[in-house]
């Protein structure tokens, strides 16, 4: 039974990660156009708005490259709804065959990383203390993420089954089979040593919950792997350059 769970998780894990950072790019984008939008409408009554706010409110994002509002005193209790995590296809008039395409294009401009247990389970609370002592802080999209000084997300952290989000008013009572870490490659700053810190946070999860760590194609991740990985984060920051 464990071992067809994981197994399904296996299958599973890569296009829920799919689903939650594409919704938050494209809600990210989309957002920046419905601020400038505005802030056109706004100049054109005649409304008095600073160009400090102006560039404030345009420049202002949403995971996977924003700020994250991290919840460290209260849970901040809100309805989940799957559609918000899954975009609906029909916005976007696009073939089956393009749409697969464009979602693994997508998908190779991002880092991801499946720890799943064996056979014991991940007690919540448990998970929860490692992750605050790893200063893994609460936020965003209800999972969590490592934050820079700024509040800017470096990469994330999600539950390895749907919806991928974690109940912090219930986690002393959840068990999970695993976690799924993922960061953007793609316009972040030092991405390869991004990637070295949660690759290192990979390898402390998979030791302490006793683990196995795979990589986003469902393969078990080796040194072999782990260089396929630095070698891609290079190319995408060298094509940025050039």
């Amino acid at each position: 039974m464990e071992s067809d769970l994981r197994q399904w998780l296996l299958i599973i894990g890569p296009l829920l990660v799919l689903g939650v950072v594409l919704h938050g790019y494209y809600r990210m984008r989309k957002d920046r156009n419905e601020l400038k939008m505005d802030l056109d409408k706004s100049y054109l009554s005649g409304d008095n708005v600073s160009q400090k706010d102006a560039e404030r409110w345009s420049t202002s994002t949403e995971f996977p490259n924003g700020g994250a509002r991290v919840i460290e005193n209260h849970i901040e209790e809100k309805e989940f709804h799957k559609a918000d995590y899954y975009p609906d296809s029909r916005e976007e008039e696009i073939s089956p065959e393009h749409k697969s395409l464009k979602e693994a294009e997508d998908l190779t401009d991002f880092v991801i990383l499946n720890i799943l247990t064996n056979s014991k389970r991940i007690e919540g609370q448990e998970l929860l203390e490692f992750l605050m002592e790893n200063e893994i802080s609460y936020g965003e999209m209800e999972i969590f993420h490592k934050l820079d000084s700024q509040n800017e997300i470096l990469y994330s952290l999600a539950n390895a089954i749907e919806p991928g989000t974690f109940d912090l008013s219930g986690i002393d009572e959840s068990e999970i089979p695993g976690v799924t870490l993922f960061m953007k490659i793609d316009g972040v700053n030092q991405a390869e040593m991004i990637f070295e810190e949660m690759l290192e946070l990979a390898h402390k999860i998979s030791e302490k919950f006793s683990a196995q760590i795979f990589d986003g194609t469902r393969s078990a991740l080796t040194q072999q792997t782990i260089g396929h990985i630095r070698q891609n984060i290079r190319e995408i920051k060298f094509k940025e350059m050039a």
